[in-house]
């Protein structure tokens, strides 16, 4: 009898044993798939963010920090033999940019420079047109603040200058989509400026660039042509000169 009911409970369990290993197994199988998706999606962002030009540990007085604008304004000052905006006292200038940049990058632009470079004396900021389309007013907000908050944390004694996000003559929608994008602009903008004013090395600039003008603007209304790229160097070398002495 002893025997029998032995042998019974052996029956009972062994197909349970099985259940258990095949759940377990496909447990451990999903959590692979899921750590190597996380690996994927983190090395993605890694090499997006190595996109930005400069030399990783190339330190300089000042870093101007942006999207395409940032970008085409660097290589047009390049071109004209005045990448550092023949600022006095033999000022350096890094062109930390990466092309389509949003907010989501920025954090790991600035963890990585704080590694490997000395603090900066000033930093020009413009970013945020790459996320009007796709980020709430509310989300922006929240982050534009969460961000110049670390950047603040990681250069106390640097000043910030938040360059306004510049106007375009095309967002990619009809007419009424575009009035609503430049309220919007003109929104985030307010936010970022009084972000970095919150302290007292905060600073701000704008420029006079505007979507009227069609010669300032490339035929996708988006980038600045040679005019427009001149005067926004201009506008950067004389903010950098009245905040920097």
């Amino acid at each position: 009898m002893r025997g029998k009911g032995t042998r019974k409970r052996t029956r009972n369990t062994a197909p349970t044993s099985k259940a258990g290993l095949k759940s377990t197994g496909a447990k451990n199988s999903k959590k692979q798939r899921t750590s190597q998706t996380q690996t994927e999606a983190e090395r993605a962002q890694v090499e997006h963010v190595d996109l930005s030009s400069g030399d990783i540990g190339e330190n300089a007085d000042v870093w101007m920090i942006g999207d395409s604008i940032i970008h085409w304004a660097g290589e047009r000052a390049k071109q004209r033999g005045r990448e550092n905006l023949r600022l006095p006292g033999d000022r350096t200038v890094r062109w930390l940019t990466i092309r389509g940049m949003k907010w989501q990058d920025f954090h790991h632009v600035i963890q990585r420079e704080r590694l490997f470079c000395t603090p900066p004396k000033a930093i020009v900021l413009h970013l945020g047109g790459n996320d009007l389309r796709t980020w709430s007013l509310y989300k922006l907000r929240r982050v534009i603040n969460k961000e110049i908050k670390y950047l603040y944390e990681c250069f106390p004694d640097t000043i910030v200058i938040w360059y306004d996000i510049l106007q375009r003559r095309n967002w990619g929608g009809c007419y009424k989509e575009n009035v609503a994008m430049e309220k919007k602009r003109r929104r985030v903008n307010y936010f970022g400026r009084k972000a970095v004013t919150a302290r007292s090395q905060g600073r701000t600039l704008e420029t006079q660039i505007d979507f009227a003008t069609a010669g300032f603007y490339r035929g996708d209304g988006i980038h600045l042509s040679e005019v427009g790229l001149e005067m926004f160097l201009d506008s950067l070398r004389d903010g950098l000169i009245n905040y920097m002495g």
